[in-house]
């Protein structure tokens, strides 16, 4: 009679089979089969040992390995991209603050002014930073056009 490859099946059950990049966990039936070995030899040693036990924890520790770093890979994301979101507010700020300099119709500085809080408002966003308060951006005189100064 051939000897029976106990480790094989033990780690084929407990640790599972890499099939197309899964992981696929065999059936002691399946396992029989492809052992050539008999299904309730491998029942009985199985409940012995309690391999079930063991496949449950390596399982549940290959789940959280991989969770974590998928929470890893979205997290580095995720910086990534408030950082790019900071740098493209801290952009758009200087050329709004260009533009208020250069115009010299109201309404077109209200309208650079309401998109200068918006960067703003991203930026504080991508730096983690929540407000649900109004806020209020001041404006140097040096970015009050020339002719709208004369008004004051």
């Amino acid at each position: 009679m051939n000897k029976i490859p106990w480790q094989d099946i033990k780690r084929d059950y407990t640790l599972g089979i890499e099939e197309h990049g899964k992981r696929i966990y065999p059936s002691l039936r399946q396992l029989a089969d492809k052992y050539k070995t008999p299904f309730q030899t491998i029942g009985n040693r199985c409940t012995k040992e309690d391999w079930l036990s063991e496949r449950q924890i390596i399982s549940n520790k290959i789940r959280q390995t991989k969770t974590k770093k998928v929470i890893e890979e979205i997290s580095d994301t995720g910086v990534e991209f408030d950082l790019k979101c900071f740098e493209d507010a801290k952009t758009n700020r200087e050329k709004i603050q260009n533009l208020i300099k250069e115009k010299t119709e109201p309404k077109e500085i209200a309208l650079l002014i309401s998109s200068l809080k918006t960067n703003q408002s991203y930026a504080k966003e991508a730096l983690g930073e929540t407000s649900t308060e109004k806020e209020t951006i001041i404006i140097s005189p040096d970015f009050v056009p020339e002719n709208d100064k004369h008004n004051e």
